[in-house]
């Protein structure tokens, strides 16, 4: 778990340190991290699977993974800058206001909801 962990983590420091177009040290670095990340869960999964567990299940956002690295490497352009982190997070805010709306309402509720918070969020800013 720990070289998954620090893979992941130091792939994430190298790219929030570098600029949008990357230099050559940041693009090494956050490459060889990437490339411990993608090795340790790989052996996780390997090894889990041989035990006959499937904890460590390889999904397909893993293979896109190693195609934005391979795109970062080629091109230094920094994926976090235009990464789309905010509009998961949206997605993810709208899907815990309309759980428990009932289905023949739930576009209606679901913007009356959104509306209703988006108003006390900004009575509470003002």
């Amino acid at each position: 778990y720990k070289r998954q962990a620090f893979g992941m983590a130091d792939f994430l420091f190298a790219l929030d340190r570098a600029a949008d177009i990357m230099d050559e040290a940041s693009i090494r670095r956050a490459v060889r991290s990437a490339y411990i990340y993608s090795r340790a869960y790989q052996h996780l999964a390997v090894t889990s699977f041989r035990k006959g567990e499937t904890l460590w299940k390889v999904r397909p956002k893993g293979h896109y993974f190693t195609h934005m690295v391979d795109v970062m490497a080629a091109s230094g352009r920094n994926p976090k800058s235009h990464h789309s982190f905010g509009e998961e997070d949206f997605i993810g805010r709208v899907v815990r206001i309309c759980r428990s709306t009932h289905g023949a309402t739930v576009m209606l509720r679901t913007l009356q909801r959104y509306m209703m918070f988006l108003g006390l969020k900004w009575h509470r800013s003002a």
